[in-house]
C-alpha cells in the first residue's frame, strides 16, 4: 500500500503547477480547457487581475499557453492563471513602459504610471462618436474653430 501512496503523492505534486494550451473557451462561464500533455481538462475558471469593484479580466485565445494550478495536485479544484508568450511576443519597448497589444492596435502608457501620465494612441480616438484627430470645432465655441491643429 506504501507504493500507492507515494505513487499518488507524485501524481498531486506534479498536478501543483502546470503549463498547457488553451483548447476552447466558454466567455460565458469564465471557463476554460487546456490541453496539458496530451490530455484535455475539464472546463477551469480563468482568473481575474481584478474582480471587485473594478474589474479587469481578458479571456485567453485558443491556443494560448497557460498556468493552470491545481492546489494541492487536485485538477477538480484547478484554475488557469497567466500566459507565458510562445512567440517571443514581447509588446513593450522596455521594462519601464506598460503595454498592451489589443489585437492590432498598442496603448502604451509612458511615464509614470499615474493618473497625471501619458497615454498615447497611434491612431484615432473615437469617444461617443466623436474623433479626436478629425473632429471639427464649430465657431460658437470662442476662438477655437476647425479641425484639431
Amino acid at each position: 500500500m506504501a507504493g500507492f501512496q507515494h505513487a499518488e503523492a507524485d501524481r498531486r505534486a506534479t498536478n501543483i503547477v502546470q503549463v498547457g494550451a488553451v483548447t476552447a473557451i466558454d466567455t460565458g462561464a469564465n471557463r476554460a480547457r487546456v490541453r496539458i500533455g496530451g490530455l484535455d481538462t475539464q472546463p477551469l475558471p480563468v482568473t481575474q487581475l481584478r474582480s471587485g469593484t473594478v474589474r479587469f479580466q481578458w479571456m485567453p485565445s485558443p491556443g494560448e499557453q497557460v498556468v493552470v494550478y491545481a492546489p494541492r495536485g487536485d485538477m477538480e479544484r484547478a484554475f488557469i492563471g497567466p500566459s507565458i508568450p510562445i512567440d517571443g511576443g514581447a509588446v513593450a519597448p522596455d521594462a519601464a513602459t506598460p503595454t498592451i497589444d489589443l489585437g492590432g492596435s498598442i496603448l502604451s502608457i509612458i511615464g509614470d504610471i499615474k493618473i497625471d501620465g501619458t497615454v498615447t494612441v497611434t491612431q484615432d480616438v473615437i469617444a461617443n462618436g466623436i474623433s479626436l484627430v478629425n473632429h471639427i470645432h464649430p465657431e460658437s465655441i470662442g476662438s477655437v474653430t476647425g479641425k484639431p491643429q
